[in-house]
């Protein structure tokens, strides 16, 4: 058993999950959604503006009834209900982790270890619309910290701290 034998095993069995996963979505029915009554504030339902919520939200707010109901969906009743859709396709994180990805790959010979990972950290942090600056640049110094600790001082790969793009 040399070096490779780990890796190749977990690979396997990553592989082996893989194919479990896609083998049960076409085995199994469909995840349905169906809506059963569900306790809401009085503010919840007035939140959502329509007309009837407003009214019964007043309504019960006049009889002295702390809560009304309102339709909440529930995922996995197969007797009841409309199937279940994927919705929007998230298009600004799956192009943005894609294409970190790739930089990563590209520039890590060039720039060096340190400054490839604190990029490619702060550009996957806006994949998400609510990160602000000072958490991703918090998180990609953290993060790249933690990548020189491991990588260059614990495991001790050859890989430039800083790389000859940069005159390292």
């Amino acid at each position: 058993m040399g070096p490779g034998a780990f890796p190749l095993g977990i690979a396997v069995l990553l592989i082996g999950l893989g194919v479990a996963v896609v083998a049960k979505a076409f085995v199994s029915p469909s995840r349905q959604e169906t809506f059963v009554e569900e306790p809401a504030t009085a503010e919840q339902m007035a939140e959502e503006s329509t007309f009837e919520a407003l009214a019964a939200a007043k309504a019960s707010q006049a009889e002295g009834v702390p809560f009304v109901t309102r339709p909440t969906p529930v995922v996995g009743d197969l007797e009841r209900g409309a199937p279940l859709g994927f919705g929007r396709i998230p298009w600004r994180p799956l192009l943005i982790i894609m294409a970190t990805i790739v930089f990563f790959a590209v520039a890590i010979d060039g720039l060096g270890l340190l400054l490839s990972v604190f990029v490619a950290v702060a550009a996957v942090s806006f994949a998400r619309k609510e990160t602000t600056v000072k958490q991703a640049l918090l998180t990609s110094v953290a993060l790249t910290v933690l990548c020189y600790l491991v990588f260059s001082l614990g495991l001790g790969l050859n890989v430039p701290v800083i790389g000859p793009w940069i005159g390292g």
